[in-house]
């Protein structure tokens, strides 16, 4: 009898050991699933974020190449030969081409990053190859501040982006509290209408504070602002040249849609023998961008705003502020 015993708790012994062994396997395989899952996971996340740091580095190279192609049709008013150009390390490359048709100026650039992904952009200017910069070596015919839209001006004022570039230089010179305003207007000289804005240059100390102030159909624009020392040469001893490009955005249609404004102040550099405009050095932020958006469409603008402004013959260009001057006026639109 006790032998009996002793055999059934040995069954009973072998049999719990054979289910905590099940039970063993069961939750290895479960963990071996979930490695494997987490794994698995992981490497598409990697695989994710390095196809997308390549996307983001083919579009900028995309995107320098298209820069490169405005810089040259505005610089010779034509359109520039196709153009291959590798980054030093020959990781980065864009190539461009630019086609000109009546008037409206297709341009094409396409990033390639690490010969694996490539971006492309395409953009349409109208009136870009024809249309001539203002060195004012006449007068515009200044009258409270505003002066009308020149008839290859007008063309391009109902596209959906409108770009104002100017030149500034003496920016050192103006006096304490003094200010300026460039930009757009709408209406007629003598009677600008409910769109009336621009970037306002203020001088404050030894700094020059720099914002957008007006209107767009009679609602204020509201924007950031910063601030930079402005300097009278560089370190060659050549003046300083800030170029400011103030950007006009409408999208949408039917009176149903939204507007933004944006200013860029690059900073002219010629130390390399080459004309160059890069960021200005504006303490801890390195912001050089100012921009306000509504939620209307903005109306297409028919006067040029130079507010605190007076034409100097003798230097062909525009007194500005209280010592600064403005030169090398010009618009151009993208559809």
């Amino acid at each position: 009898m006790k032998r009996e015993l002793r055999f059934k708790n040995l069954e009973l012994k072998k049999s719990q050991e054979g289910m905590v062994l099940l039970w063993t396997l069961l939750v290895l395989a479960v963990l071996l699933v979930i490695a494997f899952t987490m794994t698995n996971l992981v490497v598409k996340e990697l695989r994710i974020s390095a196809n997308i740091d390549e996307s983001n580095r083919a579009y900028s190279a995309a995107d320098a190449g298209m820069e490169w192609v405005l810089y040259q049709i505005k610089k010779n008013n034509s359109c520039p030969a196709n153009r291959n150009h590798y980054s030093l390390d020959s990781t980065l490359v864009y190539s461009t081409s630019c086609t000109d048709l009546n008037g409206k100026v297709t341009i094409e650039s396409t990033g390639v990053s690490n010969d694996t992904t490539s971006r492309k952009l395409k953009t349409t200017i109208s009136s870009a190859s024809s249309q001539s910069i203002n060195t004012f070596d006449t007068d515009p015919g200044l009258s409270g501040g505003y002066y009308a839209f020149s008839n290859s001006d007008s063309n391009i004022a109902g596209n959906s982006l409108i770009i104002q570039q100017f030149d500034l230089t003496n920016l050192n010179k103006d006096t304490v509290g003094s200010g300026f305003t460039v930009g757009m207007a709408d209406g007629v000289l003598g009677s600008p209408g409910s769109t009336d804005f621009g970037v306002i240059f203020t001088k404050a100390g030894t700094d020059v504070n720099v914002s957008l102030d007006g209107n767009i159909n009679s609602g204020a624009i509201s924007s950031n602002n910063f601030k930079f020392t402005p300097s009278s040469v560089n370190a060659n001893g050549n003046p300083i040249t800030y170029r400011v490009k103030l950007e006009y955005s409408r999208y949408g249609s039917g009176g149903l849609g939204y507007t933004v404004v944006r200013a860029i102040v690059l900073q002219r550099d010629i130390s390399t023998g080459q004309e160059e405009f890069n960021c200005i050095g504006i303490g801890d932020n390195k912001s050089y961008i100012v921009y306000s958006g509504l939620s209307f469409l903005g109306v297409n603008p028919t006067l040029v705003k130079v507010e605190g402004g007076s034409y100097d013959s003798g230097q062909q260009n525009i007194n500005i502020g209280s010592g600064a001057k403005l030169d090398n006026m010009v618009f151009w639109g993208k559809q």
